[in-house]
């Protein structure tokens, strides 16, 4: 993520450095941009100039950005690679399942000229053992539509477009039947998210929901049978992939 404002906050700067130092990491393996708008795009600056980035994905949309195009020069200048749809593959990487779901256009460029940016949002599913997450970027209703047949019953989502109304239609949230929804979306945010109508959509359904205005940072943890999700401002859930949520403080996995 990062600031619609120039000199804004930054995360990457802020949150991701220092959680990264923390755990003695100096690389990150894979990084992935939904779709270079600000607030997905722009704390990878500050990271690509301290850390080693051996890969980025991004959907290969707004080339010409002045951001992006230095953050690839600064992941190659370290020897990373970097890959737009055409190129990303599945793959599994150290036993973790990773599928691109969206987009997957006919397109030699690999996204859909009619949809906007954020419909051409990468959209990834993570599944290891019988543990399962869905990361939708900011793809709204026409892409979820598109989505729609080609998605299945997931343990957890990361909510589209940080709760807006455009997204999580009833639909899609009724094929992903998730046991649990987060939402990143700031504090006090001038554009009232996350709505009020996909908050009650998720409780409809039971989806227990963790939101980083709310709860603060937000850390999912599996060993692939059980999943346990940290936040700084709620007590901790524990769920089972396709069950139901076990209850409060499990020992960390």
């Amino acid at each position: 993520g990062g600031s619609f404002e120039p000199e804004g906050w930054d995360p990457g700067q802020s949150v991701l450095a220092p959680l990264l130092r923390s755990q003695g990491r100096k690389h990150i393996d894979l990084a992935v941009v939904s779709h270079p708008h600000p607030d997905h795009l722009n704390g990878f600056l500050y990271l690509s100039k301290n850390f080693h980035i051996r890969e980025f994905w991004w959907n290969g949309m707004a080339s010409d950005l002045p951001i992006l195009q230095k953050i690839i020069q600064n992941i190659e200048h370290k020897g990373g690679i970097t890959k737009t749809l055409p190129h990303i593959r599945e793959q599994k990487r150290a036993n973790v399942h990773l599928e691109m779901l969206h987009p997957k256009s006919v397109h030699a460029h690999g996204y859909f000229p009619a949809m906007h940016l954020n419909d051409n949002s990468i959209v990834l599913r993570l599944t290891y053992k019988k543990a399962s997450i869905l990361f939708s970027g900011d793809i709204e209703k026409d892409a979820e539509a598109h989505l729609l047949s080609n998605i299945k019953p997931t343990d957890i989502l990361k909510v589209a477009h940080h709760g807006s109304r455009s997204s999580s239609t009833p639909d899609f949230v009724k094929a992903l039947s998730p046991q649990l929804a987060f939402i990143s979306v700031g504090k006090n945010n001038r554009f009232g998210l996350p709505n009020t109508d996909v908050l009650e959509r998720f409780e409809k359904h039971d989806v227990t929901i963790r939101r980083t205005d709310h709860h603060g940072m937000i850390t999912l943890q599996t060993n692939g049978y059980k999943w346990e999700i940290d936040s700084l401002n709620a007590e901790t859930v524990s769920l089972t992939p396709a069950g139901k949520p076990l209850g409060q403080k499990q020992p960390h996995l």
